[in-house]
């Protein structure tokens, strides 16, 4: 399959893979693919906060905020998302549509700034398979409030799937030449903050999604770091179980000293995906604690168990059969995991494709052609305008619309 990302010299096209926890974008522009960095970081968090003058901030802003104000933020807006969903933030309510748009302008103003303001050709926003056009057409509404109409909208396993089955032009992207244009059906796991499996089939070309998605946003990333966690609280505890209580237990608020040892649990679990062990430091714990991969993926096997159990589900409702498969392939930042590989694989008897950046194929994907326009779900082909960041909140004492 031959590959034209931009059809026009001069244009360039965005895509938006947001993430339950992590947002990561790419950008199509003189027939290749690039990845948008966020001040050097491949990843932006999906964060939002309301900052006392009733802006809302994105990003690592927003967790900054939110660490002394912790009642104005929300960590993963993409939980909330469904049609007219509004949260309170420090005591304000605003529509959660409207903080999502927030984090697709600051990406979206940004990069036209890197090209002397001129707007993009498109916008591709992805999301997860099992949003209906109730939530897309509430990113659109919210989108085009903002000065940015004509979104395209894709689901991302129909976007990792054109990765992996067009090959991708990116520069040392592993799938520029993949095996998997042969396949027949292949099989996402997308596997993050939530876990999401979908079976794809080729339709016309293009891929099309067969069954039904299945999905559990309430597992991922989260509970493999309380495996980690609970390895972590043996060893402190033995060494000082009042220290470790100290920290540990119940406050109003949660302590900087427990977020930051959440923080390096989170890390040392990414760890193990390239190491056999690593090291936990904990504040006031003369020595650190080091956890083993082998212990980790036997404390976390029944989590294991719960990702092939939800990957089976969906085989099944394509109408197929766990041995029958030609093709796996891995998405989402948990997947670099290895058990998460090797699971499958034995329950699956197909080794999965194991992108070298998990984040990458969402994006890159959307980018191709041809797949943004077959799963475009709302709005015009317009160009977007790039405005400022001015974003809407309401007070609901009166319900009445305040621009800031």
């Amino acid at each position: 399959m031959q590959i034209q990302v931009i059809p026009v010299a001069g244009d360039w096209k965005l895509a938006v893979d947001f993430g339950t926890a992590f947002t990561a974008a790419a950008v199509a522009e003189d027939n290749a693919i690039t990845d948008v960095a966020f001040g050097g970081c491949p990843v932006l968090p999906s964060a939002v906060a309301l900052d006392a003058a009733g802006q809302i901030l994105t990003g690592w802003e927003a967790l900054d905020w939110g660490r002394t104000n912790p009642h104005s933020v929300l960590r993963q807006p993409k939980r909330e998302v469904s049609a007219g969903a509004k949260v309170r933030l420090d005591g304000t309510t605003v529509l959660v549509a409207d903080v999502v748009v927030a984090v697709l302008n600051r990406i979206l103003v940004e990069e036209a700034s890197r090209r002397s303001g001129r707007p993009p050709s498109d916008v591709v926003f992805c999301h997860p398979a099992t949003w209906t056009g109730a939530e897309s057409g509430e990113i659109s509404a919210a989108a085009a409030a903002r000065g940015i109409p004509g979104l395209s909208f894709v689901a991302e396993p129909l976007a990792a799937a054109m990765h992996y089955f067009g090959g991708c032009p990116a520069p040392g992207c592993a799938q520029g030449g993949s095996s998997a244009s042969g396949a027949g059906e292949l099989v996402i796991c997308d596997f993050g903050a939530g876990l999401g499996v979908t079976v794809i089939r080729r339709s016309d070309g293009l891929p099309a999604i067969a069954g039904r998605p299945s999905a559990d946003d309430e597992f991922g990333g989260d509970d493999l770091d309380e495996r980690m966690m609970d390895l972590l609280a043996d060893r402190a505890y033995e060494a000082d179980p009042r220290l470790w209580d100290s920290l540990t237990k119940a406050q109003p608020e949660p302590t900087a000293e427990l977020a930051l040892v959440r923080s390096r649990v989170t890390h040392a679990r990414e760890t193990l995906s390239s190491l056999l062990h690593t090291d936990i430091a904990v504040p006031g714990y003369g020595a650190s604690f080091r956890v083993t991969r082998r212990e980790f993926e036997a404390a976390a096997k029944q989590d294991f168990e719960r990702m092939v159990a939800l990957t089976e589900t969906a085989i099944t409702l394509a109408g197929l059969t766990p041995t029958g498969l030609s093709a796996v392939a891995l998405a989402g930042a948990v997947s670099r995991t290895p058990a998460v590989s090797d699971v499958l694989a034995t329950r699956l008897s197909v080794l999965p494709w194991m992108p070298t950046d998990p984040k990458v194929p969402v994006a890159h994907g959307a980018l191709l052609t041809g797949i943004a326009g077959a799963a475009s779900a709302a709005g015009e082909t317009t160009r977007p305008s790039v405005g400022p960041q001015h974003y809407r909140v309401f007070d609901p004492d009166n319900d009445d619309w305040l621009n800031t």
